[in-house]
């Protein structure tokens, strides 16, 4: 059974860490206490470990799993050691996960469960993210939306690198101007857009950006509007849709498709009327694209 949400801490972590990395694969029960004082860990790093299965109980020895490759090879730090480990809790716990969801990249910042911003903190998942500490929080979410018809990393990845893009191309148009934000890993999907930038150069004006990726052309490919996305494009401010066909050998530039374009393809609905999602052929709106668009 996985210790409390209230009692797993930064030192238990870094503790784990230290019993796994210990010169020996076995430990005899009479020497645990010893040895768990001598490298500074404690009683619930090793409950840590034995709940999310890194170390084993057998017999009257503990063996630590030394196959674990995240841990064992030299190119791993300790920083990948600690994520590996946050990941394998929050797998494993859902109040843990739940914890780590309500406090986001951005939440750190401004609050939240100390321990759990702490925990965060050390493994470098706070703001400024890099692209693995991106990496890593997209990979959580895709594990929390994850159902079984549906290979969500698969996707996950054709939309990881439509938003790396759209990045990319936005830092370019605007000269490298600070302050371009990829919400979708930094807030998660509630905000129903993935990037915010600017309208120009020099602009204190923000863009909010719907990225939409596919590893097939513009002639096969579909997007998937949600009603959540929809709902935040017609919110006053600029929106624009950026898609990116053939993902994977994809130009420097993306379609960029507008609120007003999108809309003759979006379910007429009623007041207090909500639908799921629509699906709508990527050749359609390239086919209506404007040199306005752009």
């Amino acid at each position: 059974m996985l210790m409390a949400i209230d009692e797993i801490t930064s030192s238990d972590i870094d503790g784990l860490i230290e019993l796994l990395e210990y010169e020996r694969d076995e430990i005899e029960k009479y020497e645990l206490k010893d040895i768990v004082r001598l490298i500074g860990a404690t009683n619930k790093s090793l409950q840590l470990g034995l709940s999310i299965e890194l170390l084993i109980i057998e017999e009257n020895k503990y063996l630590i799993k030394k196959d674990e490759d995240i841990f064992f090879q030299h190119e791993h730090s300790i920083i990948n050691q600690r994520r590996e480990i946050i990941s394998r809790i929050a797998r494993q716990n859902t109040n843990f996960l739940s914890a780590v969801l309500l406090c986001s990249p951005r939440g750190i910042k401004f609050g939240g469960s100390k321990r759990i911003t702490q925990i965060l903190s050390y493994a470098e998942l706070t703001l400024p993210l890099n692209e693995s500490s991106e990496r890593w929080w997209l990979e959580l979410r895709w594990f929390l939306r994850k159902v079984n018809s549906v290979d969500i990393e698969k996707f996950g990845n054709i939309g990881d690198l439509g938003e790396l893009l759209s990045m990319s191309y936005e830092k370019t148009r605007l000269n490298e101007q600070n302050g371009i934000e990829r919400v979708s890993v930094i807030d998660g999907d509630q905000r129903g857009f993935d990037i915010l930038s600017f309208t120009g150069k020099n602009s204190t004006e923000r863009k909010r950006i719907e990225v939409k990726a596919s590893i097939q052309n513009s002639d096969y490919a579909d997007i998937y509007l949600t009603w959540n996305e929809w709902k935040t494009a017609k919110l006053f401010g600029a929106h624009e849709f950026q898609l990116w066909p053939s993902v994977h050998s994809s130009s420097s530039k993306p379609i960029i498709i507008s609120v007003e374009s999108l809309s003759r393809f979006v379910p007429k609905t009623h007041k207090n009327v909500e639908w799921g999602s629509v699906k709508i052929p990527m050749s359609i709106l390239v086919e209506l694209n404007t040199e306005g668009d752009y």
